[in-house]
């Protein structure tokens, strides 16, 4: 008897990516490609709706980034496996996504058998990182804390990260708490703790923090 397919979310808003990815795994054997998603909240909704194995994201996208989405997802159904493919291999954005609950990341330049690798492991249970990732946490575990310095990005957490970002993408509070299931108040502490931890105090100075940081693109 056959076994049943390992059924793959794909998360990225660029489509001609998303398109030609999904016909390349369609021909490996026992995966199923279910629709798509071109940012995090539509993924988050997508994952409630079909329920995939396995949701493959990017990390920077509009709308709610792949960080705060994998959050959301393995908030809500522990038993989906997220792995990260992003063009973004740095310490922030590796252990982000680790932290988050991914399961696997690899960058866009890996090949299709990689990636084929990593859908099959992190379908049986394990993990999967590619060699530059891997590189980044055995760094992280190898070097002393009170050695390390935190770059200005790093000294935010996940939720302010996701904060600022919607903010430079021009959403007001309550829309912002909307699309990240918390509240008005919540979201005007993490924009007051950003903006002390940066030392910026206008909504145009975030906004250049964030293209800078590469959050979001002009």
């Amino acid at each position: 008897m056959n076994q049943n397919p390992i059924t793959i979310l794909l998360v990225d808003d660029h489509d001609i990516l998303r398109q030609s990815l999904k016909k390349a795994l369609e021909e490996k054997p026992n995966v199923k490609v279910l629709q798509g998603a071109c940012n995090g909240l539509d993924a988050v909704r997508l994952t409630e709706k079909h329920c995939p194995n396995i949701v493959i994201m990017d990390i920077n996208m509009p709308d709610l980034n792949g960080i705060e989405a994998a959050k959301q997802i393995i908030s809500k159904n522990p038993d989906i496996k997220i792995i990260a493919l992003s063009m973004l291999c740095d310490e922030f954005n590796v252990k982000s996504m680790i932290q988050a609950g991914a399961k696997g990341f690899l960058l866009k330049t890996s090949s299709l058998e990689d990636l084929h690798t990593a859908i099959l492991m992190v379908a049986s249970g394990k993990s999967y990182l590619c060699p530059e990732a891997l590189n980044i946490m055995m760094e992280d575990i190898q070097t002393p804390g009170d050695t390390k310095l935190l770059c200005p990005l790093q000294r935010l957490t996940l939720r302010e990260r996701g904060v600022i970002q919607l903010i430079a993408e021009g959403y007001t509070s309550q829309e912002i708490s909307e699309k990240l299931n918390i509240s008005k108040r919540t979201v005007d502490v993490h924009r007051t703790n950003t903006m002390n931890k940066l030392k910026i105090h206008t909504i145009a100075g975030l906004t250049r923090f964030a293209v800078k940081e590469g959050l979001i693109t002009l």
